[in-house]
């Protein structure tokens, strides 16, 4: 029998790797290179979005927003723990970006209604 002609030998190990791939790329739980775990969130009341960085260590983190068509339109430096609110967007989806060390922290996207 040929195992590369059954197709699904291949599919679970595959799929498997793809999920630990995701996985660790959307949620890591500490800031590069440190110790110190971060609680980020993102969220969203009227038409204002609140931005919440708390560290236990006094940590740099960025913060990007974009509009649907990948124009800058927010960024913030936060040097530990900070909320930030952002008003005044007009309805429409946004993604956002967290980093620290120039490593993805988070990101997703929020839709103002």
């Amino acid at each position: 029998m040929n195992l590369i002609s059954n197709k699904s030998f291949l599919k679970a190990p595959l799929f498997i790797g793809c999920l630990f791939i995701l996985s660790s790329f959307f949620e890591p739980t500490k800031l590069a290179g440190t110790n110190a775990e971060v609680n980020l969130k993102i969220a969203q009341k009227d038409n204002n979005i609140l931005v919440s960085v708390q560290t236990i260590r006094n940590s740099k983190t960025q913060f990007y927003m974009f509009t649907i068509d990948g124009e800058l339109i927010k960024e913030f430096d936060i040097n530990g723990s900070k909320k930030i609110i952002i008003s005044k967007l007009k309805k429409g989806i946004y993604l956002y970006e967290f980093f620290s060390n120039d490593e993805r922290l988070k990101n997703g996207k929020i839709e103002l209604k």
